[in-house]
């Protein structure tokens, strides 16, 4: 037992395994918001949280699986008592910071030195396995290496035909061009000289045709003119011809309104006059009367 916990102890040293498989838990987001305990036993380090509901049991339960313990053992806190209540394991979560140890005898480190041994061999397998994985996908990766290869060189063998090919065809298609183009210098100066003819012929019959309807026109409109300047002299005739018989009724007229304008003031003074007449008989009347009226109240007062 004496060798196993040297030789546990000498792996202990080398291999951390069992305390980085508990850090996951605890850098898990949940974990952080609970109180984290640094538990140590034997170099190795761990850390388990603890909830405060939760009291001694549930501690032994998470070291007892962080390091993979099937035996009894204590934890010890710092002051190097031992956690045997729910109080004390309460303590020891509400402190900031915290370490724990664990006590346990020979039974718990051969247990641990056994969980070492079966995590190296798993490790080992685990590493054999990823070693003949890589080996069957460096061996499939060679085959479609050449595989490759041989499509490549493949490709490049049809590339080089293509490109002969397409030589052969530029060449071709080159000289075509070539016999085209002098095709087309040919048929475009002969289309320029007949459209040439064509454009001299029609400027030619659109000239005779426009003469032709220029002097049409302006013999037309000489006609017009003639047509015209009659009419107007006619009409300037029986203008003035209305324009005498107009100032004639004017006058009249206006003689006739001078006649009425002299009769109406003549009217107009002897009504003034009549008015004048009038106003002094209205007068006359009126003094009669008040002295009437005067007689009649000295009479009435004599009585």
């Amino acid at each position: 037992r004496a060798g196993a916990g040297l030789t546990w102890h000498a792996q202990c040293r080398s291999q951390r395994h069992m305390a980085t498989a508990a850090v996951p838990m605890s850098d898990s987001p949940l974990a952080r918001e609970r109180p984290e305990l640094q538990v140590r036993l034997c170099g190795s380090s761990a850390k388990v949280t603890l909830q405060p509901d939760e009291g001694i049991d549930a501690l032994r339960a998470r070291v007892a699986g962080a390091f993979g313990l099937t035996v009894p053992f204590d934890i010890v806190g710092p002051e190097g008592t031992p956690l045997c209540t729910d109080d004390d394991a309460a303590r020891a979560s509400a402190k900031a910071v915290q370490e724990l140890s664990v006590n346990a005898g020979e039974d718990a480190l051969l247990d641990l030195e056994r969980a070492q041994q079966e995590s190296g061999a798993l490790r080992w397998a685990l590493l054999r396995q990823i070693i003949a994985d890589m080996r069957t996908k460096m061996a499939e990766m060679a085959i479609a290496i050449s595989e490759g290869q041989r499509r490549s060189a493949v490709l490049d063998q049809q590339l080089l035909g293509e490109r002969n090919a397409r030589e052969a065809v530029g060449g071709i298609l080159k000289a075509e061009i070539a016999e085209l183009r002098e095709q087309l210098a040919l048929e475009s100066h002969k289309t320029r000289q007949e459209a040439q003819a064509a454009v001299s012929a029609a400027s030619a019959e659109a000239v005779a045709r426009i003469e032709a309807v220029a002097a049409a026109q302006s013999s037309a409109l000489q006609q017009a003119e003639t047509g015209l300047r009659e009419a107007l002299q006619t009409e300037s005739s029986s203008r003035h011809r209305e324009a005498d018989e107009t100032l004639r009724c004017f006058q009249e007229v206006r003689a006739m309104v001078a006649a009425e304008a002299e009769l109406r003031s003549k009217a107009l003074k002897d009504a003034e006059e009549a008015r004048a007449a009038l106003s002094k008989d209205i007068a006359a009347r009126s003094e009669e009367h008040s002295k009437l009226e005067a007689g009649m109240a000295d009479a009435d007062a004599a009585l």
